[in-house]
């Protein structure tokens, strides 16, 4: 392939070389430059998870397996997320049933589907994190897995930089978040009426980022 880009740039250099009256060889950079631009000049679109992994970061920080909370209906049911399906997985057993119900095609899925990175997928993030920070069973097992614990106390602790670490690596497994964000996360409690809302807050504002879903 380098051999290939290079013989491209080559060729017109070569016969833009032209000998002039004097013996010496002036070259003309304009074909060059054209070349360079053509290659150049694309779009980078950053790649972005399917329906499948987003559906299983829901389900791994707030217990939303299966059609709780209505997960399943807006992220792998939905086209704007992306990953195509196999018209065959699910096994057709006659009579509208299947063997394998969540590997049939929905509505909108096809077999070849791209994920890309879109306000509507966003949007439909950002409506599903506030239902499951807001709701009871699911804010109580995002914030188990934030203070390791089994139980929790009848009064959350206040925020700290461990336990905020531990909130933002729910959705970013990988990378720590930077000084400035655990500031900007520690910002957004100010004037809360309680623990509890200064953490809900916190995982809002996590969930409806959508660089998690970008690698």
């Amino acid at each position: 392939m380098k051999k290939i880009f290079f013989s491209l740039i080559l060729i017109p250099l070569l016969t833009n070389c032209t000998p002039q009256e004097s013996g010496e060889l002036h070259f003309d950079d304009s074909a060059a430059r054209s070349v360079a631009t053509a290659y150049l000049n694309y779009d980078i679109t950053p790649y972005v998870a399917d329906r499948s992994y987003v559906e299983s970061v829901f389900d791994q920080v707030f217990g939303t397996s299966g059609n709780a909370d209505g997960v399943e209906y807006s992220i792998y049911r939905n086209s704007v997320f992306g990953g195509g399906c196999d018209r065959y997985a699910a096994s057709d057993t006659g009579g509208s049933s299947y063997e394998f119900v969540r590997q049939q095609c929905y509505g909108g899925l096809g077999v070849v589907l791209p994920a890309n990175s879109n306000p509507m997928r966003y949007s439909y993030t950002a409506k599903i994190c506030e239902n499951l920070v807001n709701g009871t069973n699911t804010f109580n097992f995002a914030m188990k897995k934030v203070l390791n614990v089994s139980s929790l106390p009848s009064t959350l602790p206040a925020p700290s930089d461990t336990t905020i670490v531990g909130a933002y690596q729910l959705f970013f497994q990988v990378d720590p978040p930077t000084a400035d964000v655990i500031s900007a996360l520690f910002e957004l409690t100010q004037g809360a009426s309680s623990t509890k809302e200064s953490w809900r807050r916190i995982l809002t504002a996590v969930c409806v980022s959508p660089e998690w879903q970008v690698f």
